[in-house]
């Protein structure tokens, strides 16, 4: 199932593949829970996916999750940015644009402003630089900018 350019479906960190022109978005914040990080990460991932012409995929599982039956006042507690910021940031990532010719460039900024609206930390924007800084220097080729953005929904 193709979830289409210009509309938003959260993803977790479990049992996730990221092909190599998607490896750039495995970086997930470690400034908000996380019960909160994989899922900012997927949409932010999205909206940046958007630009370079690729899309998110869902297909059947290939691990079965047993969990146990607890959900704790602490489970909330840390999901609570999900109830109350997330249609903020989706309505941010809609209406983001950014004119740089590079996803590297695109990537940092993107993170920068996350920052400048308080949904993640310096150290985030911090360690996004380092993790962009260490894909070039390991010889990753990050994938082109492919037209114009496409208006997103979520």
């Amino acid at each position: 199932l193709e979830v289409p350019p210009g509309y938003f479906s959260p993803y977790n960190a479990q049992s996730t593949l990221h092909l190599y022109d998607a490896f750039w978005g495995l970086y997930l914040p470690f400034t908000v829970t996380g019960r909160v990080s994989d899922i900012w990460r997927s949409y932010v991932v999205q909206r940046l996916l958007h630009d370079i012409g690729l899309s998110l995929v869902y297909s059947p599982p290939i691990v079965e999750n047993r969990q146990n039956s607890h959900y704790s006042t602490s489970d909330k507690r840390m999901e609570h940015h999900l109830y109350e910021r997330t249609t903020s940031l989706l309505a941010f990532l809609t209406n983001w644009e950014d004119n740089s010719p590079s996803l590297p460039a695109r990537i940092e900024n993107v993170w920068i402003e996350l920052y400048e609206r308080a949904y993640v930390e310096l150290e985030d924007v911090l360690t996004i630089q380092k993790w962009i800084r260490t894909l070039l220097q390991f010889g990753y080729n990050f994938p082109s900018i492919k037209g114009k953005k496409i208006n997103s929904r979520s």
